[in-house]
């Protein structure tokens, strides 16, 4: 009887002496990993699903609205979900200036989904015109509930 005892003695004491401080600390940063990893799957999918974008009708149209130097004429593309392709079909603004704006602001425009972009400084009224001509094209290409 004296030996079983004696065994269960030693059994529990060896399993609490392999309990380190370090081991401690590992089982804290594991389950900190975890919890971190779980958190940032979880809220980037809550951010996705509740990112505001417009459903759009597949297609094309075009949009106009006036810049600087006169009337900026766009074709725009979309999917169902997104701005594919903006063409500027007609500007007469200045091709190092305004030129330079419209090509950034179209790659902001398709990257964000939306015309919700600051304008370029140093091209103010070409930016105000090419993004309002992007917005009367994607009127006609917004879906209704």
């Amino acid at each position: 009887m004296d030996s079983i005892f004696k065994n269960n003695i030693t059994r529990r004491g060896a399993g609490l002496r392999g309990l380190s401080l370090l081991d401690g600390r590992r089982k804290r940063l594991v389950i900190f990993f975890v919890l971190a990893l779980f958190c940032t799957f979880f809220f980037s999918s809550c951010l996705t699903l509740f990112t505001p974008f417009e459903l759009y009708i597949e297609g094309e149209s075009q949009g106009a609205a006036e810049g600087r130097n006169g009337e900026i004429s766009v074709i725009v593309t979309t999917g169902k979900f997104s701005i594919k392709k903006i063409v500027v079909k007609k500007n007469k603004e200045d091709p190092q200036t305004g030129g330079a704006a419209i090509r950034e602001l179209s790659f902001y425009i398709i990257n964000n989904n939306s015309t919700d972009v600051d304008v370029i400084s140093g091209a103010t009224e070409t930016s105000e015109g090419f993004i309002k001509a992007v917005e009367n094209a994607l009127e006609q290409l917004k879906k209704t509930r």
